[in-house]
């Protein structure tokens, strides 16, 4: 069962991402970021009473 709304009746969130990217290493030592390989949502917070939730408890995110 998908959520319309959290629990104290809010209908404003948080989404806090995670973020993979690619990198290469060269002779000197330097790492540099080329690509971005992945977001992936961490969690899913209530603005209001930073009750947490996850993507499951969502039929759909739009970004």
């Amino acid at each position: 069962m998908f959520i319309k709304e959290c629990e104290c009746g809010s209908n404003h969130f948080i989404i806090n991402e995670g973020i993979s990217n690619s990198a290469e290493l060269d002779c000197d030592g330097d790492l540099t970021v080329y690509g971005n390989q992945a977001n992936e949502i961490e969690s899913i917070i209530c603005r209001d009473c930073e009750r947490i939730y996850s993507e499951k408890d969502f039929n759909q995110i739009n970004f």
